[in-house]
Protein backbone atom coordinates (compact mmCIF):
# COMPACT_ATOMS: atom_id res chain seq x y z
CA UNK A 1 0.00 0.00 0.00
CA UNK A 2 1.16 3.46 -0.80
CA UNK A 3 2.57 5.39 2.19
CA UNK A 4 0.55 8.45 1.22
CA UNK A 5 -2.70 6.43 1.38
CA UNK A 6 -1.67 5.01 4.75
CA UNK A 7 -0.93 8.51 6.03
CA UNK A 8 -4.32 9.73 4.78
CA UNK A 9 -6.12 6.79 6.39
CA UNK A 10 -4.22 7.32 9.68
CA UNK A 11 -5.04 11.02 9.59
CA UNK A 12 -8.71 10.19 9.06
CA UNK A 13 -9.00 7.24 11.50
CA UNK A 14 -7.06 8.87 14.37
CA UNK A 15 -9.60 11.59 15.11
CA UNK A 16 -12.48 9.09 14.77
CA UNK A 17 -10.86 6.82 17.38
CA UNK A 18 -10.25 9.82 19.63
CA UNK A 19 -13.85 10.98 19.17
CA UNK A 20 -15.14 7.47 19.97
CA UNK A 21 -13.00 7.45 23.12
CA UNK A 22 -14.37 10.82 24.24
CA UNK A 23 -17.98 9.83 23.51
CA UNK A 24 -17.54 6.49 25.28
CA UNK A 25 -16.01 8.19 28.28
CA UNK A 26 -18.83 10.73 28.35
CA UNK A 27 -21.47 7.98 28.15
CA UNK A 28 -19.88 6.14 31.06
CA UNK A 29 -19.71 9.37 33.08
CA UNK A 30 -23.36 10.17 32.29
CA UNK A 31 -24.50 6.69 33.31
CA UNK A 32 -22.52 6.94 36.54
CA UNK A 33 -24.02 10.38 37.29
CA UNK A 34 -27.55 9.15 36.52
CA UNK A 35 -27.05 6.20 38.89
CA UNK A 36 -25.71 8.53 41.59
CA UNK A 37 -28.70 10.87 41.23
CA UNK A 38 -31.15 7.95 41.38
CA UNK A 39 -29.47 6.70 44.55
CA UNK A 40 -29.63 10.19 46.08
CA UNK A 41 -33.35 10.47 45.23
CA UNK A 42 -34.05 7.05 46.74
CA UNK A 43 -32.11 7.96 49.88
CA UNK A 44 -34.03 11.24 50.19
CA UNK A 45 -37.33 9.39 49.70
CA UNK A 46 -36.39 6.93 52.44
CA UNK A 47 -35.37 9.76 54.76
CA UNK A 48 -38.69 11.57 54.17
CA UNK A 49 -40.61 8.34 54.74
CA UNK A 50 -38.74 7.75 58.00
CA UNK A 51 -39.48 11.33 59.11
CA UNK A 52 -43.17 10.90 58.23
CA UNK A 53 -43.27 7.61 60.15
CA UNK A 54 -41.67 9.25 63.19
CA UNK A 55 -44.09 12.20 62.99
CA UNK A 56 -47.11 9.88 62.80
CA UNK A 57 -45.77 7.86 65.72
CA UNK A 58 -45.34 11.07 67.75
CA UNK A 59 -48.91 12.12 66.90
CA UNK A 60 -50.24 8.71 67.92
CA UNK A 61 -48.30 8.82 71.19
CA UNK A 62 -49.67 12.28 71.96
CA UNK A 63 -53.26 11.19 71.23
CA UNK A 64 -52.88 8.00 73.29
CA UNK A 65 -51.43 9.91 76.25
CA UNK A 66 -54.26 12.43 76.04
CA UNK A 67 -57.01 9.81 76.36
CA UNK A 68 -55.11 7.88 79.03
CA UNK A 69 -54.71 11.07 81.07
CA UNK A 70 -58.30 12.23 80.64
CA UNK A 71 -59.66 8.81 81.59
CA UNK A 72 -57.61 8.66 84.77
CA UNK A 73 -59.72 11.34 86.46
CA UNK A 74 -63.39 12.02 86.92
CA UNK A 75 -63.95 15.73 87.51
CA UNK A 76 -67.16 16.36 89.42
CA UNK A 77 -66.95 20.10 89.86
CA UNK A 78 -68.38 21.16 86.50
CA UNK A 79 -71.42 20.25 84.43
CA UNK A 80 -71.35 17.08 82.42
CA UNK A 81 -68.83 17.63 79.66
CA UNK A 82 -67.86 14.94 77.20
CA UNK A 83 -66.05 17.08 74.64
CA UNK A 84 -62.60 16.35 76.05
CA UNK A 85 -63.07 12.58 75.81
CA UNK A 86 -64.76 12.80 72.41
CA UNK A 87 -61.96 15.02 71.08
CA UNK A 88 -59.31 12.60 72.35
CA UNK A 89 -61.17 9.64 70.83
CA UNK A 90 -61.52 11.48 67.52
CA UNK A 91 -57.79 12.16 67.39
CA UNK A 92 -57.10 8.50 68.04
CA UNK A 93 -59.52 7.50 65.29
CA UNK A 94 -57.56 9.73 62.91
CA UNK A 95 -54.02 8.65 63.78
CA UNK A 96 -54.27 5.09 65.11
CA UNK A 97 -52.47 2.47 63.08
CA UNK A 98 -54.74 -0.39 64.13
CA UNK A 99 -58.43 -1.00 64.63
CA UNK A 100 -57.75 -2.68 67.99
CA UNK A 101 -56.46 0.65 69.38
CA UNK A 102 -59.57 2.46 68.18
CA UNK A 103 -61.82 -0.21 69.73
CA UNK A 104 -59.97 -0.13 73.07
CA UNK A 105 -60.07 3.69 73.06
CA UNK A 106 -63.79 3.68 72.30
CA UNK A 107 -64.49 1.29 75.19
CA UNK A 108 -62.35 3.35 77.56
CA UNK A 109 -64.00 6.59 76.49
CA UNK A 110 -67.48 5.09 77.00
CA UNK A 111 -66.73 3.78 80.47
CA UNK A 112 -65.07 7.07 81.44
CA UNK A 113 -68.22 8.90 80.43
CA UNK A 114 -70.40 6.50 82.44
CA UNK A 115 -68.25 7.06 85.52
CA UNK A 116 -68.40 10.83 85.01
CA UNK A 117 -72.18 10.81 84.61
CA UNK A 118 -72.64 8.72 87.76
CA UNK A 119 -70.28 10.93 89.78
CA UNK A 120 -72.03 14.10 88.69
CA UNK A 121 -75.44 12.62 89.52
CA UNK A 122 -74.19 11.82 93.02
CA UNK A 123 -72.76 15.32 93.44
CA UNK A 124 -76.10 16.85 92.40
CA UNK A 125 -77.89 14.61 94.89
CA UNK A 126 -75.38 15.47 97.62
CA UNK A 127 -74.33 11.83 98.06
CA UNK A 128 -70.78 11.04 99.19
CA UNK A 129 -68.91 9.59 96.21
CA UNK A 130 -66.92 7.11 98.26
CA UNK A 131 -70.13 5.46 99.46
CA UNK A 132 -71.62 4.65 96.05
CA UNK A 133 -70.97 1.08 94.93
CA UNK A 134 -72.06 1.71 91.32
CA UNK A 135 -69.59 4.56 90.99
CA UNK A 136 -66.76 2.37 92.24
CA UNK A 137 -67.75 -0.31 89.73
CA UNK A 138 -67.50 2.28 86.96
CA UNK A 139 -64.11 3.42 88.29
CA UNK A 140 -62.73 -0.12 88.36
CA UNK A 141 -64.14 -0.96 84.95
CA UNK A 142 -62.71 2.24 83.50
CA UNK A 143 -59.37 1.42 85.08
CA UNK A 144 -59.47 -2.10 83.59
CA UNK A 145 -60.30 -0.69 80.15
CA UNK A 146 -57.60 1.92 80.56
CA UNK A 147 -55.02 -0.83 81.20
CA UNK A 148 -56.21 -2.70 78.09
CA UNK A 149 -56.03 0.50 76.04
CA UNK A 150 -52.51 1.24 77.25
CA UNK A 151 -51.35 -2.30 76.41
CA UNK A 152 -52.85 -2.14 72.92
CA UNK A 153 -51.50 1.39 72.35
CA UNK A 154 -48.03 0.33 73.52
CA UNK A 155 -48.09 -2.59 71.09
CA UNK A 156 -49.25 -0.27 68.30
CA UNK A 157 -46.37 2.13 68.96
CA UNK A 158 -43.76 -0.63 68.69
CA UNK A 159 -44.85 -1.56 65.17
Amino acid sequence: MDPAVLAAIAAFVGPIIALAGVLGSQAITNRRERTRLEQERELKRLELEAQRHQQLRAERLKAYIELATISATVPTDKPFDFLDTKAALSRIELVAASESVVNAADELEGETLRARMRARELVKEGVELAEDKALWEHFWEAERKRAVFIDVAREDLTQ
